[in-house]
């Protein structure tokens, strides 16, 4: 959920938990090896032996109250990276989560802000991976 919070975002209880389940749910069936490609989880090609992958929430209502008192509606799209590193086949090492922003008329802003927070991930995999992500 704090992926999604920031300025002027709003959540009531219900909307917050509506959100909260969705999470949940797919975090569940990514456990159970569920997840349905490209829909819900994709394979990250880095240029790395990584094992990363980005598990995909579409459409998690947002309400936000913007500078001028007016108010918006909008689907926010968020991204789970993690890894699964194959000496650690029962394990899903979660990564960073962060929310997809879409820079409207720029698609190549919204490409490299992606790109930057796959980066970002990438990082904290590696920085992790000599003490075994913690495990084991």
């Amino acid at each position: 959920m704090d992926t999604l919070r920031g300025e002027g975002r709003q959540w009531n209880p219900y909307s917050e938990a509506i959100a909260r389940e969705e999470f949940r749910q797919r975090l569940l069936a990514a456990e159970q090896g569920d997840l349905i490609p490209v829909d819900e989880v994709i394979r990250l090609v880095t240029g790395e032996d990584g094992w990363l992958y980005e598990i995909r929430w579409q459409d998690i209502s947002v309400r936000r109250v913007m500078a001028d008192g007016n108010v918006e509606y909008y689907d926010a799209q968020v991204r789970a990276l993690h890894g699964e590193p194959p000496r650690l086949p029962q394990h899903l090492i979660g990564v960073h989560a962060h929310e997809k922003l879409h820079w409207d008329g720029d698609d190549e802003k919204t490409e490299d802000e992606q790109n930057a927070q796959i980066r970002l991930a990438v990082r904290k995999f590696w920085a992790y991976e000599p003490s075994n992500w913690g495990l084991a």
